[in-house]
């Protein structure tokens, strides 16, 4: 787990959106998401991969974020979508309301559920520690049904 207060947020422009920024960890290693993975539907990310954003976005967050006025969790994550107050709380009521969060919003296109999207959106969130954690496993394809031919051509 990656120290939010170790993360820096460069731009070579003070009017970029937080998607278009170049995240990079502690090391100075970007974990912006790479082009190539952006266009890619939501329904690609396997079981293990919404189990991990479910430890880290099921945990609710008292904090509000000064900026969007929204919560880092799940909750934050489902107004970002689209979603209303009332599909919100039925998420809650389930036993995992992320991986709930998830499965809706691959359901509906006119939300746009691609990885970009999500990528984005944890970014607006301020959820660093998860994009950080969760780089690597999109980059190297090991939760995305879509990339088998990008390991078979890094081999």
């Amino acid at each position: 787990m990656c120290d939010l207060s170790e993360l820096k947020i460069y731009s070579s422009f003070a009017k970029m959106s937080m998607s278009e920024m170049e995240i990079l960890d502690t090391n100075g290693e970007s974990i912006s998401l790479d082009d190539k993975y952006k266009a890619i539907p939501l329904d690609a990310l396997r079981v293990s991969a919404r189990k991990k954003l479910s430890l880290y976005l099921n945990v609710q967050s008292e904090i509000v974020n000064d900026t969007n006025g929204l919560v880092s969790d799940y909750n934050g994550l489902a107004e970002m979508v689209g979603f209303g107050f009332l599909e919100i709380k039925e998420f809650e009521r389930q036993k995992n309301p992320t991986d709930e969060l998830l499965t809706e919003w691959t359901n509906r296109p006119d939300l746009a559920p691609t990885i970009g999207k999500l990528w984005e959106f944890l970014v607006e969130l301020g959820r660093l520690d998860v994009l950080q954690d969760c780089k690597n496993l999109i980059s190297q394809c090991s939760f995305l049904q879509f990339c088998q031919v990008d390991i078979f051509v890094k081999s």
